[in-house]
């Protein structure tokens, strides 16, 4: 049976996913289950602020990524140092540390990935989400866990500019601690449209007043 925080999650996310209606502040939730796979955390006692890097740590950095036949301009992402392998296509990018698989990302259009996501929400059960908006109307980061039924950990960070999304997916086998902190803190603190909210927000500061 779906929890609690599942069946608050998937109407939200779906809604916003269709028609653009994102909640009206940052939010998020965690289940006893995904707090406890990070063994010494209370449900009461966890946020994903905690995972926000105010400077650079040391064993991570910014890496840029292009996706230029779609877009001109760099994506941002945090990541750990050693994600150094990366394979890319015209719209897709998958890291990795030496031979393990990392994240995979992928840059399209909304309306392309709602279908895939409905299944994973149909599939899987959400144990953690938060949402950040990052400058509105247009640009909203989702952070989101879920399980399946053999202790196969996913995380998912969505980052929209208007219509279209960079999705991002990470697998935790059996929901190791490190591995899963080391995941929700690339997604928290990466940035890919970062070059492009800038530009808005300057945009916006420099319009002629009515």
């Amino acid at each position: 049976m779906p929890s609690q925080l599942h069946t608050l999650f998937q109407p939200l996310f779906g809604s916003w996913l269709q028609s653009g209606a994102a909640p009206a502040a940052a939010m998020e939730g965690v289940t006893p289950e995904f707090t406890g796979w990070l063994s010494d955390t209370r449900p009461d006692a966890f946020t994903f602020d905690a995972l926000r890097h105010s400077t650079p740590s040391p064993g991570w950095a910014w890496q840029a990524i292009e996706f230029s036949d779609l877009f001109d301009g760099q994506f941002y992402f945090y990541l750990p140092a050693d994600w150094s392998a990366m394979q890319r296509g015209p719209a897709r990018a998958v890291l990795g540390a030496g031979p393990a698989r990392r994240q995979s990302i992928c840059l399209l259009p909304s309306a392309d990935w709602q279908p895939q996501a409905g299944e994973v929400l149909a599939n899987r059960r959400v144990t953690a989400f938060a949402y950040y908006p990052l400058w509105r109307p247009y640009y909203h980061q989702w952070v989101f866990v879920t399980a399946g039924e053999a202790a196969e950990v996913t995380v998912h960070g969505v980052y929209s500019a208007g219509d279209w999304l960079v999705v991002v997916a990470g697998t935790v086998p059996g929901g190791a601690p490190s591995d899963l902190k080391e995941q929700l803190s690339a997604l928290v603190n990466s940035n890919p449209w970062y070059g492009w909210i800038q530009a808005a927000k300057a945009q916006s500061a420099n319009a002629a007043p009515d």
